[in-house]
């Protein structure tokens, strides 16, 4: 199923463009696939996804149901949470995080990834200051799912 208006290939998503993107300076967090399109989104409409060059310009964003995907560093703000449906898989590269899943502290390094299950509370304690991963959502049901704890 298709939820987009707009049909490309591909998505590309250069390290270096993520780099240069200043809301992923400031804030440190970017989402790039979603399942609905937020205030300060529009839809990707090419195939290399570029930030957008503004501060008050819109981020290009890739429509998917059901899928979220987001990449974060060490200045993005994290709360203890869990998810009803979705799962989450955290991929690290770059720096260390330490991360609590249900009481479980555990530590990760670029390379490494952890799924976390529907249902079970987690958030990032600490992080180097030189950390970047990714986090992608599946079977993702919106702001709706997750529950702050």
């Amino acid at each position: 199923m298709r939820i987009s208006n707009h049909y490309i290939p591909a998505l590309v998503i250069k390290k270096e463009n993520l780099d240069r993107d200043v809301k992923i300076k400031k804030q440190g967090d970017r989402k790039i696939v979603v399942t609905q399109l937020y205030k300060n989104e529009i839809e990707a409409n090419k195939i290399d996804w570029e930030p957008p060059e503004g501060s008050g310009d819109k981020c290009p964003v890739l429509l998917m149901a059901n899928t979220e995907v987001a990449y974060f560093n060490d200045n993005a703000f994290h709360n203890k949470h869990y998810h009803r449906k979705a799962t989450e898989i955290y991929i690290v590269t770059q720096g260390t995080m330490q991360m609590e899943i249900s009481d479980n502290e555990k530590k990760l390094s670029a390379g490494d990834m952890v799924i976390v299950n529907p249902l079970t509370s987690h958030y990032i304690k600490s992080c180097t200051n030189d950390f970047k991963a990714f986090v992608v959502c599946i079977n993702c049901h919106g702001q709706e799912d997750k529950v702050c704890v």
